[in-house]
């Protein structure tokens, strides 16, 4: 019997296939099932473990695991690996970027620690599932303690719009594959018009509640003098604050009501008051930072007036495009965001990747750097939402390096990419689209596509001086190297939402396929 731990992050979809998993694999215990909402009636009726919200359990701990490991300086020092990649995924909850102190931040890490390791000593799995890239602060830290005690993990990773994979990573033998679901073929022509749609954002029906670009798209917003348009700004988000704030009044009412009465109508938010995902506030522990929705509101209010300053800075730092001017095309990432945290590694911070480009690529080749256009996004169904990852000093350090030119929003990123000598990214799909464009592309992350025909994985600064003195850019790349890759993506692969954007009825079938995963990577222990 193997028994297994669940780290979730969208409850009712990760539920319906583990409890498929259940039925179809006899052999493999659940222990435990850690949930990303408060909201534990249906899960505890469907699967019989342990159960438990995730921030109650991490911050009550002692309280309801078995076994507490208490460290030292021994596991301290085995561990030391994850105190870094801990404090960069502090990020997600820091939006000022001020809120810990240094005490905090070493207080929080040991108690993370400690909490991760105890969760391990007191279910004692086999494996590990996460259900998402493992990028807060405390499931990144779980997994790299995996990675040290050579426990496997299997994590469901999002690649294209509503494209995922099974990555199987045996820390054993320090090997990481995918696992298998589809086997309807797909030709490059589709999974290149997927790739286009998404990075031009063409996806508006998919994706419009999520995005808000009026800052970039509006031509108020881009007139002259700067000072008018702040403060036009200014009180149109100001109204738009007082219009949450009222909506927000309604909704606790509501929330109350039904709760006092015990009505059965459903209602589709949290507890206004308490929700179950708290930035840090300043000035108090992490677990006594409780957010309610007004909190939110006058936070969001403030990143939002950040944003038309940051976007008046980059828009001045931008540069005209020179035509027939040889460049290497890298877009930005949005962040903070799975895709650089924690697969970014060092290059989680992009200024180290574009201090690489600028110094080992060509003299007479510049950098076009175009910003993602979600830092500008003033949507309140954002993922993220906020300036968590941007300050002045960013865009003024970039703008500091040797041949790099800021490129205007405005700018078609496939034409970039077309006309670019070749496009680099640390994890981004820009770069795959190169590809798919007969371009090359540098990578600096842990990408998913890093074994694609036409990607470079960039590993040190030698590798890069070592490519461009090759020149390897200008070598064709195999299209039926490429067609063999999106073959093989296609074959691990399958299909899904959990954003509710599409309907998910495979349930059974991906229930198969893990089941696959977990059988395959049982027999290599």
């Amino acid at each position: 019997m193997s028994n297994y731990i669940v780290i979730s992050d969208d409850d009712y979809f990760d539920l319906e296939i583990i409890k498929n998993f259940q039925k179809l694999n006899l052999n493999n215990n659940i222990r435990c099932f850690i949930a990303s909402t408060p909201n534990l009636s249906k899960i505890q009726s469907e699967l019989k473990c342990d159960i438990f919200f995730w921030k109650d359990l991490n911050f009550k701990y002692k309280d309801k695991l078995s076994k507490i490991v208490h460290l030292d300086e021994i596991i301290y020092k085995k561990y030391y690996e994850c105190e870094q990649i801990h404090n960069q995924m502090l990020d997600f909850i820091n939006p000022d970027g001020n809120n810990f102190s240094n005490l905090e931040i070493r207080r929080n890490y040991r108690q993370t620690l400690e909490f991760c390791l105890s969760i391990i000593e007191t279910y004692r799995p086999d494996y590990l599932i996460f259900t998402n890239i493992p990028h807060s602060y405390y499931t990144a830290v779980l997994y790299q303690i995996c990675k040290i005690k050579k426990i496997p993990t299997i994590i469901i990773r999002e690649t294209l719009p509503k494209i995922y994979i099974f990555e199987k990573v045996d820390h054993e033998i320090n090997r990481s594959f995918f696992g298998s679901i589809n086997n309807k073929k797909i030709t490059i022509g589709e999974r290149k018009k997927n790739i286009e749609n998404f990075e031009n954002q063409n996806l508006k029906n998919m994706f419009s509640s999520y995005r808000n670009h009026k800052l970039i798209n509006s031509k108020v917003y881009n007139l002259k003098p700067f000072i008018f348009i702040y403060t036009l700004f200014y009180f149109e988000r100001l109204f738009f604050l007082f219009f949450s704030i009222f909506k927000n009044i309604i909704k606790t009412f509501i929330y109350f009501m039904k709760k006092k009465f015990k009505t059965n109508f459903k209602i589709n938010f949290q507890n206004p008051l308490s929700l179950a995902d708290s930035l840090k506030i300043s000035g108090k522990s992490l677990e006594k930072s409780n957010n309610t929705e007004f909190f939110i509101a006058l936070k969001l209010f403030k990143q939002d007036i950040k944003k038309i300053c940051y976007y008046h800075k980059y828009k001045n730092l931008c540069k005209q495009i020179i035509s027939n001017e040889k460049y290497i095309y890298f877009p930005l990432h949005f962040q903070p965001e799975a895709t650089t945290y924690p697969y970014g590694n060092f290059y989680v911070d992009q200024i180290n990747a574009i201090k690489l480009l600028s110094e080992y690529s060509d003299d007479d080749t510049f950098i076009y750097v175009k910003e993602h256009p979600d830092t500008f996004n003033l949507s309140r169904f954002a993922w993220y939402r906020g300036m968590f990852s941007r300050d002045i000093q960013f865009y003024e350090e970039i703008s500091k390096i040797n041949k790099v030119k800021f490129i205007d929003l405005k700018y078609d990123s496939t034409n970039l990419i077309k006309k670019s000598i070749l496009t680099s990214s640390i994890t981004g799909t820009s770069a795959l689209q190169a590809v798919l464009e007969g371009k090359h592309a540098i990578v600096f992350g842990d990408c998913w596509y890093k074994f694609c025909e036409g990607i470079y994985n960039v590993a040190s600064k030698d590798d890069l001086r070592s490519y461009f003195e090759n020149k390897k850019f200008s070598k064709n790349i195999d299209k039926n190297k490429v067609s063999f890759f999106f073959q093989y993506l296609n074959h691990y692969s399958f299909e899904g939402s959990k954003s509710g954007i599409t309907n998910n009825d495979n349930f059974i079938d991906i229930a198969k396929k893990l089941n696959e995963n977990v059988n395959e990577i049982l027999s290599l222990k």
